[in-house]
């Protein structure tokens, strides 16, 4: 018996010594949606509102999109993540999001499904909600204050 160096079995009969044949299909891969990383636009105690954009649908059209978030900071395609979607289609898109502990960093995603079901997370951003600043007015000769002032903290 002697081994052969084709990439097929000269028979049809001789299946033993027939080496595997593969098929590639040759062309370009499709291209992945390209989603940008989260810009936060502001917080309060509870909240947040951010946005994000989608540059281009890859080579599925029909693109889905959102923010997913968590605050374990752990992979968002395997850890439990809040999700949010937020439309279809290129461009910007933003949401508000509620009922945040203050007490709790937060980290989020953008998002892109394409038409073919391809998700893709844009960079992770973290946050933690804060409340808006405090103003405070001071009199002068209260509690030590030289002047009349007001001051945000």
């Amino acid at each position: 018996m002697s081994l052969t160096t084709s990439a097929y079995s000269e028979t049809t009969t001789d299946k033993v010594n027939a080496l595997s044949l593969r098929c590639l299909k040759t062309g370009e891969l499709d291209p992945l949606p390209a989603v940008s990383k989260v810009q936060i636009n502001s917080t309060t105690e509870t909240g947040a509102t951010v946005s994000a954009a989608v540059a281009s649908e890859g080579a599925s059209a029909g693109t889905v999109r959102g923010f997913v978030w968590n605050t374990t900071g752990g992979d968002p395609n395997t850890d439990p993540v809040t999700e949010v979607p937020a439309g279809a289609g290129l461009g910007e898109f933003s949401n508000t999001l509620t009922g945040l502990d203050r007490n709790l960093v937060y980290h989020i995603w953008a998002y892109a499904v394409n038409g073919g079901g391809t998700k893709v997370f844009g960079e992770v951003e973290t946050f933690k909600p804060c409340p808006p600043a405090i103003t405070r007015f001071h009199v002068a000769g209260t509690n030590g204050a030289p002047a009349d002032k007001s001051i945000a903290y």
